[in-house]
């Protein structure tokens, strides 16, 4: 069991339909505070979807307005192709390599379990 937190800024990361969305608007609700994707910042909103990506000082600018007045939030980030250390994008090499520089916490748990169980392991 992992040890509980309290309402903190979390960020959650994983592969293509591993369930962080699902686990960050659980952990959001549970906690009462905000929750986005990561995708919501870093495309720009079309129809259909996905098509035009925001310029990198947009995509900061929209965060900080969001994020950092708050001191809790839950924003969820996953990729597909993750699982391939090749891929160009986001994926799971490229977030080892960046947690192992964090001074902060990093928690990882088994997306398999049930979100309940995450859920109240996390929180």
């Amino acid at each position: 069991m992992l040890n509980t937190l309290n309402p903190c800024r979390l960020f959650i990361t994983g592969a293509s339909r591993s369930g962080t969305t699902t686990l960050g608007r659980a952990i959001a609700n549970q906690w009462a505070v905000p929750h986005a994707d990561a995708d919501d910042y870093f495309w720009q909103p079309t129809s259909p979807p996905y098509r035009e990506k925001r310029t990198p000082p947009e995509r900061i600018s929209l965060m900080r307005e969001v994020f950092l007045p708050r001191s809790a939030w839950v924003l969820s980030a996953w990729a597909q192709g993750y699982d391939d250390p090749d891929f160009a994008g986001r994926n799971l090499r490229r977030h080892e390599q960046w947690l192992s520089t964090l001074p902060c916490p990093v928690l990882r748990i088994d997306s398999s379990r049930p979100v309940d169980d995450l859920v109240h392991a996390i929180t």
